[in-house]
């Protein structure tokens, strides 16, 4: 990818983390109660659950893209393509998922709000576990950590790097037995939204090829898609297929957050098309690559996008301490720009120590893997003495 492409990609990486981030400030709420604002806020900036779980399509789609994108380079095997993405998951998956639990824990014992209004602190321990082996969400599971929901789509996602994996890295017939098994453990629900990130995936594979449109379509395709977004998104224009928010039923399986797949499939395939667009327009204008704007440019981007995942998976418990622990008033619009003020600058932080350091927690998920083969080769190799 050129520099004007990179850049692209992590604006809309930005623009999604940002999104679910300021919707959550506008409509989370314990028990039948709005926590950080009242219902002007929402209405005010036009926010909108379709738009908030659309934008997490975007990032479906972008991370199709790019997992496939690594997953093609040459010479990578099963196990450093694995060692790569859970270095990556665990990175923010791990001090996210405490720092859920450890918040929860705050309200509950410093009796901001009773046991029962805490949503999924219940189950802790099978909660952890089904969130580290990222099974959250099989079937007819929805076990986020409490008061962070935004994690049910990291083990969507998870499940989606397997398949790839085991697609374009396994080299024998055992892909086809793999692959099922993924997605026996899957579910139908999580296999519902696979198509979006496979489209992303689809992507790849076409620009990987240089099959890309000349500058005056590209420049048409990318311009009337951009439009058609910001109408779906701003929730000017409904998709069709869209469905009633709370149609979570499918043949009697519960689909959660894939209850809205159909009209999912077509939004990322217009946020596919967009992205197949800035492509071809961007190799007409490649010359601004090597420019001092654009590199200055895509080096603040780029800091911003690096803090996204944490932004993603941190903001809503980060919410609801801040809110906690100091003297805050919903109904005020300067205490909630200081909130969200204080929450994006704790995300960088976090972020600096988190997906910053993301080699870090690879070499820790590498000595895992060879503790575990290790133990592997000892164990087999002695039942073998044995035999």
């Amino acid at each position: 990818m050129n520099k004007i492409v990179s850049l692209y990609l992590d604006i809309l990486r930005i623009l999604s983390a940002f999104y679910v981030f300021i919707y959550h400030v506008g409509s989370d709420k314990i028990g039948n109660e709005l926590v950080f604002s009242t219902p002007n806020f929402s209405e005010t900036l036009s926010l909108s659950y379709f738009s908030a779980h659309y934008f997490v399509i975007v990032f479906f789609v972008l991370s199709g893209f790019l997992i496939t994108m690594s997953a093609s380079r040459p010479n990578i095997t099963i196990k450093t393509f694995m060692t790569a993405r859970i270095g990556r998951l665990y990175s923010v998956l791990l001090p996210a998922l405490l720092l859920s639990f450890l918040v929860a824990k705050i309200l509950i014992v410093g009796n901001y709000y009773p046991i029962n209004l805490v949503r999924n602190n219940t189950q802790i321990i099978q909660r952890i576990l089904l969130n580290l082996t990222f099974l959250s969400q099989s079937w007819n599971l929805n076990a986020t950590p409490p008061l962070n929901g935004p994690f049910w789509s990291v083990q969507y996602e998870f499940m989606y790097y397997l398949i790839i994996a085991s697609w374009l890295l396994v080299k024998n017939n055992f892909k086809y037995v793999l692959i099922l098994i993924i997605i026996l453990l899957s579910g139908l629900k999580v296999m519902l939204l696979f198509p979006c990130w496979l489209i992303g995936s689809l992507l790849y594979l076409l620009i990987s090829k240089k099959k890309t449109l000349n500058f005056g379509l590209s420049v048409i395709l990318f311009f009337s898609t951009l439009i058609l977004l910001f109408f779906i998104l701003s929730g000017k224009l409904n998709l069709p297929f869209e469905k009633t928010i709370g149609d979570h039923d499918f043949f009697g399986f519960l689909l959660f957050f894939s209850w809205n797949y159909k009209a999912d499939i077509l939004f990322s395939l217009i946020v596919a098309t967009n992205v197949f667009a800035i492509f071809g327009l961007s190799k007409k204008i490649e010359y601004l690559n090597s420019s001092s704007l654009v590199n200055k440019l895509h080096s603040k981007i780029q800091i911003m996008s690096n803090c996204s995942y944490t932004l993603y998976l941190f903001h809503l418990p980060l919410l609801f301490l801040f809110a906690t622990i100091i003297p805050y008033d919903k109904t005020s619009s300067i205490n909630q720009i200081g909130l969200i003020i204080m929450v994006l600058v704790a995300v960088y932080f976090i972020a600096k120590q988190t997906e910053w350091k993301v080699e870090l927690w690879r070499g820790f998920v590498e000595k895992l893997f060879n503790f575990v083969g290790q133990k592997y080769i000892q164990l087999t190799s002695s039942n073998s003495k044995n035999n």
